[in-house]
């Protein structure tokens, strides 16, 4: 019976250290990202990345909650990440207002971002702040 409760002991200790070590799978996205060039094309076949001065700022929470110095309203909401997708759900009084990109790469410095909407090749690109 000692056996039993001592294995029974150790998977419990087990259990709890993995959730713990467990991180969330956006966790690379959480933190201060402010636009630095844009890629907006043409149609030429030949686009390219224009810095950005004074780019506006966007807080990622790892709460999924976001705060954007994009706009003078609308500065807040929720996120969600999902297929390489994120969506910014803006809150505008009683309004929600979603707005998507498709996550073009990512890195602990670095995000590029395409909104869905565009009809040409549009990209933005974030640095950590």
């Amino acid at each position: 019976m000692k056996k039993f409760f001592t294995v029974l002991l150790l998977m419990a200790v087990f259990i709890i250290s993995c959730d713990k070590n467990r991180s969330d799978e956006n966790e690379i996205y959480f933190g201060s990202w402010k636009l630095s060039q844009t890629l907006i094309s043409d149609g030429s076949s030949s686009p390219n990345w224009q810095n950005v001065s004074n780019g506006y700022t966007v807080i990622l929470n790892s709460d999924y909650k976001f705060t954007t110095s994009q706009f003078s309203d609308c500065i807040s909401g929720n996120y969600n990440i999902s297929n390489n997708i994120i969506t910014f759900n803006y809150s505008c009084g009683n309004t929600t207002i979603p707005n998507k990109f498709k996550i073009v790469s990512s890195s602990n410095s670095e995000l590029v971002l395409s909104n869905i909407n565009c009809d040409e090749e549009c990209k933005d690109k974030y640095t950590k702040q």
